[in-house]
């Protein structure tokens, strides 16, 4: 498909999604290249479809392994146009940081708007609850092996007594048939 640019002013009206992934691609490139910095593994970008916001939020997440939500206020595709490059900004990020194993969340809207407050504290909500459940489940596990552990050295000492009392019974048995011998 061939995309005419559609300047308004000094605004682009339009974007093409191939070229919104190779930018995206190429800052996640730098960001690794440059090699993993220490930062805060849980972050909210409002802005975070371009800019400092998206920059921000590559850097994070490929420099310093972050899970993030991005809020921000783009157009998806629709009879009028093929959406903003915003929208396709959030979505090839979103395939990088998924493929990384990175939570990366899109919410789409007014950051500063009741409702998208609501919808961004609704989220991280599930999300805590999800890494609360998450760590009760790996605190289980942690109790199973240790119950494991435990149970498999009593059972090595169990073995190491049965050895004994096996080359006990062998020793007797040998005598028995040494003297079994001696009265034939």
């Amino acid at each position: 498909m061939i995309i005419h640019p559609q300047i308004q002013g000094c605004v682009a009206r339009n974007c093409h999604p191939i070229g919104c992934r190779a930018a995206v691609q190429q800052q996640i490139e730098r960001i690794k290249a440059a090699g993993p910095f220490n930062g805060p593994k849980r972050v909210l970008v409002l802005g975070a479809s371009s800019g400092f916001g998206l920059a921000s939020r590559i850097a994070l997440a490929f420099g310093a392994g972050a899970d993030t939500i991005g809020i921000s206020f783009e157009r998806g595709p629709s009879d009028k146009g093929l959406g903003s490059a915003g929208w396709y900004n959030n979505i090839w990020f979103r395939k990088e940081a998924e493929q990384e194993g990175r939570i990366a969340i899109n919410l789409i809207g007014d950051a500063f708007s009741d409702g998208m407050r609501q919808q961004a504290i609704d989220t991280i909500t599930l999300l805590q609850m999800e890494i609360d459940e998450l760590k009760e489940t790996n605190n289980n596990l942690n109790r199973e092996v240790q119950n494991a552990a435990g149970a498999r050295e009593s059972l090595v000492r169990e073995n190491e007594q049965l050895k004994q009392e096996q080359a006990g019974w062998q020793e007797r048995l040998r005598a028995l048939l040494g003297k079994m011998d001696d009265v034939q």
